[in-house]
């Protein structure tokens, strides 16, 4: 397990562990694809607000 790792959650570590990656190049995945998401969604949340 890597040092920096030691804060991330248990779905993280079910998904690391299938894919079979380590822990370092894991975590820049996760980190990319949680700011995609978040970049996508907001725009969404926005017009939501706007629309409701």
């Amino acid at each position: 397990m890597c040092h920096s790792c030691k804060y991330v959650d248990s779905y993280f570590w079910v998904v690391t562990r299938f894919t079979g990656l380590d822990g370092v190049a894991a975590i820049r995945g996760w980190s990319g694809i949680t700011t995609v998401v978040w970049l996508g969604s907001l725009p969404l949340v926005l017009l939501a607000g706007a629309v409701l």
